[in-house]
């Protein structure tokens, strides 16, 4: 019903704004982020050779992504989506611009490759997590993550895996929901065929 979900989606946008800019629960995101973006990017940071107080600016940066991300998903839920879309775009362009200009070039095209491929080196932890001890070395992990970025390269209608801002669950109707889902099940048998030769 598009009148209930109109008027429940701005409802639950002004709770969860609320409950995040409470001053007890600002402190415990921003931690949570923190100590989520130091487990997840701890490989870049080493990739880059960055000092401790380096490692720690950048940390700083992609915390205060992840905080502005919690608004703008506020936005979303309002139902402003081309205001969500903008906001992505312009804190992915003003963090980018600040790596490149605090840690150099080569530093920013680094992340701009980690950025991108997320999604990627998010499923391979999780896989690492199943297999326990016997997880594969970093350098096995970032093959895998090369091979399925590329491979997913050669889907373009799932780009909004790494630019959500080009993405709008409102625009799939039945026939076009059933086409991406059938995109997804062909990538991931691609995954697994070429995973074989990595592995």
């Amino acid at each position: 019903n598009k009148a209930l979900e109109a008027k429940t989606q701005p409802n639950l946008a002004q709770g969860i704004k609320q409950i995040v800019e409470s001053p007890e629960m600002k402190g415990m995101i921003r931690q949570g982020i923190a100590d989520q973006v130091k487990r997840s990017h701890a490989a870049l940071f080493r990739r880059l050779g960055l000092t401790p107080e380096q490692e720690a600016a950048m940390t700083e940066l992609l915390v205060e992504q992840g905080v502005a991300g919690i608004q703008t998903g506020i936005h979303w839920l309002t139902g402003n989506q081309e205001q969500s879309s903008a906001e992505i775009v312009a804190a992915r362009e003003k963090l980018y611009a600040e790596i490149g200009q605090r840690f150099g070039a080569q530093a920013l095209t680094e992340y701009r490759y980690w950025d991108a491929s997320k999604n990627e080196r998010e499923s391979v932890a999780r896989f690492n997590q199943g297999l326990g001890e016997e997880a594969l070395d970093e350098a096995t992990s970032d093959r895998l993550v090369n091979m399925m970025y590329e491979t997913r390269g050669t889907f373009p209608d799932l780009e909004y895996l790494s630019q959500p801002e080009n993405f709008n669950p409102r625009d799939l109707n039945p026939e076009r929901q059933e086409e991406v889902m059938g995109q997804v099940t062909e990538l991931h048998k691609r995954y697994v065929e070429e995973a074989a030769q990595v592995l």
